[in-house]
């Protein structure tokens, strides 16, 4: 699980860092709104492909090439560090749109997703299951669905980031 959390929390930032800034022309640093995204995986669990999404993501993620594709996509090739081991990434995405939100706020979306082979990474426990085949599959299919904001100038922090926080507060506090 740790595995998943942070390819996504990688992926996710470097999403919201570079996919508003091309649809922009001019970069500019979208911050992700935790209460409008979401974070999936899916991986072969026995016979049957299991999906899974993070209550928590964040990161960044250092891309060496971005290509439009004729479908009006991203191809967006970086680098990705998981406990240690750097490879080589690439990120199918779709810039959605962006505009102000209901509070005033620039607001961008978009969906991206890329595939990993988890021993790459050195994550490599699996277990042979009795008649043949494994518990768990190499390859790990991470999907986003992103809604960021662009903070107003001299803002300190984020609305995304204080929510966020406001959010685990909260969990915490109810579970006491």
């Amino acid at each position: 699980m740790n595995l998943l959390r942070k390819v996504a929390s990688t992926l996710l930032t470097l999403s919201a860092l570079l996919l508003t800034s091309e649809a922009a022309a001019t970069p500019q640093t979208y911050q992700i709104d935790p209460d409008h995204s979401r974070v999936e995986f899916t991986i072969r669990h026995m016979f049957s492909k299991v999906t899974g999404s993070f209550d928590e993501f964040s990161g960044t993620i250092k891309y060496t090439k971005v290509t439009p594709t004729p479908e009006g996509k991203l191809r967006i090739q970086g680098a990705l560090t998981i406990h240690g081991v750097t490879k080589p990434v690439v990120l199918e995405a779709s810039f959605l749109g962006s505009g102000p939100g209901l509070d005033g706020a620039t607001r961008a979306g978009f969906e991206g997703a890329t595939k990993v082979d988890r021993k790459d990474f050195g994550i490599l426990w699996n277990k042979t299951l009795d008649k043949g085949g494994t518990l768990l599959g190499d390859d790990v299919q991470i999907s986003l669905q992103i809604e960021s904001i662009l903070p107003k100038p001299g803002e300190e922090g984020s609305k995304a980031e204080t929510k966020k926080t406001d959010k685990a507060e909260k969990k915490e506090t109810a579970g006491k």
